[in-house]
């Protein structure tokens, strides 16, 4: 895989088009404000799969990331809903994946039982629904400024230490290098970095953006660092197009939601 979603973005000169990000993430810590701006008509969650444990091999073999404890097993993706369904709860603007289900015990995992989703990572079926709607909208040739978190290890993050590029603060309580582009090249870049079916957010995240906006402050859609669930900001229109969209599971979400923090282990999908 060559070169993230950093290789096709130019640099962003000052941090002033990103300015007003940082001053309406003004959100207590651990709510979606913290991470997406206030002032947006609606506010939508876009939801990664959970996983069920299953003994059909016809379903993906999946294995803890950090490679211990030593055991493998059958995982397929799952709804939300699925899971909500099965534990007797419902979805709301507050829901978080944590209140469907508690954490599970990855050592004593039985055939149904659920795991969470991946961290960081949206699947290529929620880029492709949210790429439909914001180009459609705002169209390719619009120009947009993409973060990326000053953290991840890669070559061409070191590269931006080495270059004292445009950082930004408050967005998650994270720094973000700032960088543009046009809608339509981080877009069809950013497909290309994500496989069909899910993997660890590590394998993929640090090769993707962040956030990205349009510089004319229309929308925003942010896959906040070390969170599993992706959110979008924006005119009702867009977010409907993105609630209707079958090929993901979305909701409405409240800015006010807290989303504290709760630690899934990853899984990775072995070859």
């Amino acid at each position: 895989m060559r070169g993230g979603i950093v290789s096709v973005c130019g640099p962003e000169q000052d941090g002033s088009r990103a300015e007003w990000v940082v001053q309406r993430c003004s959100g207590p810590l651990f709510t979606v404000n913290r991470w997406v701006p206030s002032g947006f008509e609606r506010y939508v969650q876009i939801c990664p799969p959970a996983w069920q444990v299953s003994t059909d091999p016809r379903d993906k073999k999946y294995t803890p990331e950090d490679g211990s404890p030593p055991w493998e097993f059958f995982l397929r993706p799952v709804r939300w809903s699925k899971v909500a369904e099965e534990r007797g709860h419902t979805i709301d603007e507050y829901t978080q994946y944590g209140d469907l289900i508690p954490h599970p015990n990855y050592e004593q995992l039985r055939p149904g039982d659920f795991c969470g989703p991946l961290e960081e990572t949206p699947t290529g079926a929620m880029i492709d629904a949210v790429s439909d709607a914001v180009l459609s909208y705002s169209g390719e040739h619009q120009e947009c400024i993409v973060a990326v978190w000053h953290g991840y290890g890669t070559e061409e993050i070191d590269d931006l230490h080495r270059r004292n590029a445009t950082r930004i603060k408050g967005m998650g309580q994270q720094e973000h290098f700032v960088l543009c582009a046009s809608l339509g090249t981080v877009f069809e870049k950013w497909r290309t970095l994500l496989p069909d079916e899910p993997v660890s957010g590590s394998s993929v995240s640090s090769l993707s953006p962040q956030a990205i906006w349009p510089t004319t402050a229309e929308w925003f859609f942010t896959v906040p660092f070390d969170h599993n669930s992706s959110f979008f900001a924006g005119p009702a229109a867009l977010a409907d197009a993105l609630l209707s969209d079958e090929r993901i599971e979305a909701y409405p979400v409240s800015l006010e939601a807290d989303f504290r923090h709760e630690s899934q282990k990853h899984c990775f999908l072995q070859p």
